[in-house]
C-alpha cells in the first residue's frame, strides 16, 4: 500500500535499485489492474479478507465457479483442475493423466520423471 501511494520521484527511487540506469522521463505510471479481495465467513475466525482465488459451487454441483482474482498463467490450469476434481469427485484421474502425464506426481521429488517430461516437450518444441 504504501509504495502504491509514492510519487513519480520516490518510485524512480525504488526502481533505480534494481536498474540504476533508469531515467525519470522514460518511465510514467500506467494502471495495470486491481487486486481482488474476497470477504469468507470462517467458522474459526469469523468474516474476514483474503486475496486470490476461491472455487464455489452449488451442493448438487451442477454448478461450479472461480470467485476472485483471475487467475495468472502459472496456476490457471491448476484452479481448473481443481474446479474438475471438485465437481467430479476425482473420477476423471485416469483420463487427466493422459493429456497431463505429470498430473498428480510431485516433481521436485521426483528428478527423473522431471528430466523425461521435459524431454518430451523440448523434443515437441524443437528446444533441443
Amino acid at each position: 500500500i504504501k509504495q502504491s501511494l509514492y510519487f513519480h520521484k520516490n518510485r524512480m527511487r525504488q526502481l533505480k535499485n534494481f536498474f540504476p540506469a533508469a531515467s525519470d522521463k522514460d518511465w510514467t505510471l500506467l494502471d495495470a489492474g486491481q487486486r481482488v479481495q474476497i470477504m469468507k465467513n470462517c467458522a474459526q475466525e469469523g468474516i474476514k479478507l483474503q486475496y486470490g482465488t476461491e472455487i464455489i459451487h452449488t451442493k448438487d454441483k451442477t454448478v461450479s465457479a472461480l470467485i476472485g482474482a483471475s487467475p495468472g498463467a502459472s496456476v490457471a490450469v491448476g484452479s481448473m483442475l481443481n474446479v474438475v476434481n471438485e465437481i467430479f469427485e476425482n473420477e476423471l484421474q485416469d483420463e487427466i493423466q493422459k493429456i497431463i502425464p505429470s498430473y498428480g506426481i510431485k516433481l521436485n521429488e521426483n528428478p527423473k520423471k522431471l528430466k523425461e517430461i521435459r524431454t518430451q516437450i523440448y523434443s515437441k518444441l524443437k528446444l533441443l
